[in-house]
């Protein structure tokens, strides 16, 4: 299938649908979290291969912000990031990472209100991302980008 802006344009939509109203629930469950939750390919698959999908995790309604972006890269990212309350969402679409969640950031900066930036994070847990992974990283867990040795694009949904 080739992702065409309208297909693009409707998977991540969708996808940001399907994880609306993920962050109370996760700064509930994981007030100062330093582990991400990671759903590998095959676990992606067989929940879409389920009649009417299913959920990774769901939370009660309420008022909740939600960003869904197109993300690209080429090479290691250059800054760690914590996020006090917006949980990041990330589906690998091409392309593979080593991706940093937990420990402790390096060199951290605040960026703005509830946003941090460091240059690495040590100590955390490296996973590899390929095509058709989910990783759900909850509010006040670093996650940095250590290695991308293949151009990566994936969805982020952000919320908070």
């Amino acid at each position: 299938m080739r992702f065409t802006p309208p297909r693009v344009f409707a998977l991540g939509t969708a996808f940001g649908l399907a994880v609306a109203g993920l962050t109370a629930a996760l700064a509930a469950d994981f007030p100062a979290a330093k582990a991400a939750l990671y759903f590998d390919a095959a676990a992606v698959k067989a929940a879409f291969a389920k009649q009417g999908g299913d959920n990774f995790y769901s939370v009660p309604g309420g008022p909740q912000s939600l960003v869904v972006r197109a993300g690209h890269r080429i090479g290691a990212g250059t800054t760690s990031e914590l996020h006090e309350e917006t949980t990041d969402v990330l589906y690998i679409v091409s392309g593979t990472a080593t991706l940093v969640t937990g420990g402790t950031m390096v060199d951290i900066k605040e960026t703005g209100p509830g946003e941090h930036r460091g240059s690495k994070v040590e100590g955390g847990t490296e996973q590899a991302l390929k095509p058709g992974d989910l990783v759900i990283i909850p509010p006040k867990t670093p996650h940095w980008f250590k290695a991308i040795p293949t151009d990566l694009q994936y969805f982020t949904v952000l919320s908070k």
